[in-house]
């Protein structure tokens, strides 16, 4: 009921100032809880972005080595023309 709810709240006011906690101090701490669940969000993003970041770069050495091994056998073959072609996209993944 209406009068319960007003009584728990006027104990739990009577409870904030025994123990000398001021509306003020409340009010910072829920701003501080506000900034600390910003934050919180944006550390999970840049989380969520290094991850995607290192499975690119994995994506790409994994291209990198490949393209290598295609120029050494082509090398090998005697294929200058190829080999020069896999270092060439080789060199613009390293970019």
């Amino acid at each position: 009921s209406w009068g319960a709810r007003q009584a728990l709240d006027r104990a739990r006011q009577e409870e904030m100032e025994r123990l000398g906690v001021t509306p003020e101090m409340l009010e910072a701490a829920r701003e501080i809880g506000l900034t600390l669940e910003q934050s919180m969000d944006g550390l999970r993003a840049t989380q969520e972005s290094l991850g995607t970041l290192q499975r690119i770069a994995r994506r790409l050495d994994a291209e990198n080595t490949e393209l290598y091994a295609k120029a050494t056998q082509a090398v090998t073959d005697g294929d200058d023309t190829m080999a020069r072609k896999y270092l060439l996209e080789r060199t613009a993944i390293e970019e």
